[in-house]
């Protein structure tokens, strides 16, 4: 990290909250702004984007095995990268837009009834 300093409990939930539905530059902003007393006004995206992975890898190695293999269109991957993500975030950003999905139908399942 940048400043040095581990990131608080407060700015983790944060983090976890908005991952990959705010870009790691703009998370890095937020939190500064945020929670200036914890990090003297300064997170960098590039050690957020580390820090949600390497939990991301934590809990991936309790659940060994559930990984599978997509292939995805190159305009994808290209917008992911001009949005300032890497392919290692894929998955998440993915998974969070699936979630969405989900909760919304379900709601207009709930609504049609």
């Amino acid at each position: 990290m940048a400043s040095g300093q581990p990131f608080t409990s407060r700015e983790q939930a944060h983090i976890t909250r908005y991952a990959y539905k705010r870009s790691w530059g703009h998370l890095a902003k937020d939190l500064a702004e945020l929670y200036p007393d914890d990090n003297n006004g300064y997170r960098s995206g590039e050690s957020i984007s580390r820090w949600y992975r390497n939990q991301e890898r934590r809990k991936t190695e309790r659940e060994k095995g559930n990984k599978v293999m997509i292939l995805i269109e190159k305009g994808t991957f290209d917008l992911v990268k001009t949005l300032g993500y890497r392919k290692e975030d894929i998955d998440g950003i993915l998974y969070m837009h699936l979630l969405e999905i989900v909760d919304h139908a379900g709601v207009l399942l709930a609504e049609s009834q």
